[in-house]
């Protein structure tokens, strides 16, 4: 019936029927109701035909209408017009922080954000999260810094263990491992503990940065926090490899693919262990002069842990088999 809610209009306007704000208002309550928030929006232009303007509830709700249905001009243009007639909901700012992060625009993300520090409108770690989130995907590395230092710098403060894994995601995208590696501590003088997504992003900078020995150290701090490693875990070191095939890193590597068997499946193990073997393959060939003891040893887990090896691995093991010792 939604399709007839404009021609019901049109047969009030040609017949003199009153159609007051509150009548319009009820209107697009109800197609809101039923998702019709298309319709929803049309009834609004109608509304505004009339001369008629919406109370700031309905203003609020109109922000979220234009956002479902993909208008993201047309929601910051409501904004606006509910932010210069009373200070906007909690729900109406996170709404318009969400749509600038869809549009990453940072700068206007924190100039909303000052907004609500300034009309007192419930600053709080999911905002400022928002806010950074969009300032990462923008590349936008020292202003993100910077704001959560600041946001740090409140009492209380309002940064929690996601504003500081946020900002590891923007160091991992520069590679830069020494400043990832000193969000740790950072966190903890903060009174903050840091989850499997700090010390995995810690290490995924490392990897990125190409120095996977440095990452051994934050798996241990990792472990000794009581966090096991996961399949995120094995996946960022098993990636290093490829840059740092040394005998010492695939041992790590298979000590790791052995603590962290039970939470990858298959798909990911097989992966993982073709990869694993790859860089045994070339240890073994850069630093033992044909030694593949390595690259059997690689083999031999690979079949423990019912991962099948390729056929390309099964010839090279066959090829090796003389010079091969576990």
């Amino acid at each position: 019936w939604y399709h007839v809610v404009e021609e019901l209009m049109d047969d009030m306007v040609r017949h003199g029927v009153t159609r007051p704000l509150s009548f319009y208002e009820s209107t697009m309550k109800q197609l809101a109701g039923q998702k019709q928030h298309h319709v929803a929006l049309a009834v609004y232009d109608r509304l505004e035909a009339d001369g008629l303007r919406p109370s700031a509830v309905t203003c609020s709700c109109l922000v979220s209408f234009a956002v479902e249905v993909g208008e993201l001009q047309r929601a910051l243009e409501f904004f606006e017009k509910l932010s210069a007639t009373t200070t906007p909901s909690i729900r109406a700012y996170m709404t318009v922080l969400r749509v600038h992060a869809k549009r990453q625009d940072f700068a206007a993300s924190v100039a909303l954000f000052r907004d609500m520090e300034r009309r007192c409108a419930g600053v709080d770690s999911l905002a400022l999260n928002v806010v950074l989130g969009t300032g990462v995907a923008a590349d936008e590395l020292e202003a993100v810094d910077e704001l959560l230092r600041q946001a740090d710098a409140r009492q209380p403060p309002i940064a929690d263990v996601i504003s500081y894994n946020t900002l590891l995601k923007a160091l991992a995208q520069r590679c830069d491992a020494e400043r990832a590696r000193a969000v740790i501590p950072r966190m903890k003088a903060r009174g903050l503990e840091p989850n499997h997504i700090t010390y995995n992003t810690a290490m995924d900078a490392t990897v990125r940065a190409g120095r996977l020995p440095e990452a051994w150290p934050l798996l241990d701090a990792m472990r000794d926090q009581g966090l096991s490693p996961d399949k995120f875990t094995a996946s960022i070191i098993v990636k290093g490899l490829s840059r740092s095939p040394g005998t010492g890193q695939v041992k790590n590597a298979l000590a790791l693919l052995r603590d962290t068997d039970s939470v990858c499946d298959g798909a990911l193990k097989a992966s993982l262990y073709h990869a694993v073997f790859e860089a045994a393959r070339q240890a073994a060939v850069s630093e033992g002069g044909g030694d593949m003891a390595i690259a059997a040893r690689t083999f031999t887990q690979m079949r423990q842990c019912n991962v099948t090896p390729s056929q390309a691995v099964q010839r090279f093991m066959m090829h090796a088999l003389p010079s091969a010792s576990c």
